[in-house]
């Protein structure tokens, strides 16, 4: 029985393998050509990134630099709330741009975040809180290049809210074309 025991083992080894089906053979697969990524967005201080009057075509009404999470929450309604609701986006600076008079206008503000994620909470957040009526919303060209964007029209005016890397920008126009605007801020951005 010793000696049949190996011989046992080994032929029936020898019989598994045989019967079992051969491994598929590796098949290469073409892979599409891929369009290049976009630049990437430079991340600096909004105050050196936001649009200037060039590039706005309207002279300048104001604006200010450096907007700390407090002074932001200081402009709200419910102050503890929005200090809360800031801090979760990561907030790190804003600057805000007002260019022209009652018609043309546009004014933009350009918010930094600590991260894509807390961008995509922000923009979230903005769209929720100001797409609403006498707004109706229709969907930004993709040509823009914005990460995440919505936009808004109502009775001349005009409201784009977009999301580009940690950046989320907010425009809001009469007589101004929204989407060159913001195509040459995410220009800014990206350069």
């Amino acid at each position: 029985m010793r000696r049949l025991l190996p011989w046992l083992l080994g032929a029936s080894l020898a019989f598994a393998c045989s019967t079992g089906s051969p491994a598929p053979a590796a098949t290469a697969t073409p892979t599409p050509n891929a369009s290049p990524a976009p630049p990437a967005v430079v991340v600096g201080p909004p105050v050196a990134r936001i649009l200037d009057g060039a590039q706005a075509g309207l002279a300048p009404a104001g604006g200010q630099d450096h907007l700390d999470l407090a002074a932001a929450a200081s402009r709200e309604e419910n102050q503890p709330l929005a200090l809360t609701r800031f801090r979760s986006w990561g907030w790190v600076d804003e600057a805000t741009r007002a260019w022209g008079g009652a018609s043309p206008h546009l004014d933009e503000s350009l918010l930094l975040l600590t991260r894509v994620e807390g961008a995509r909470m922000a923009f979230a957040d903005l769209i929720v809180e100001r797409l609403v009526a006498p707004f109706t919303s229709t969907p930004c060209p993709m040509r823009l290049g914005l990460d995440e964007c919505a936009e808004a029209r109502a009775g001349g005016r005009g409201l784009l809210i977009g999301q580009a890397g940690p950046y989320v920008i907010t425009l809001s126009a009469a007589g101004v074309d929204l989407d060159s605007e913001a195509a040459l801020q995410l220009q800014r951005l990206r350069s």
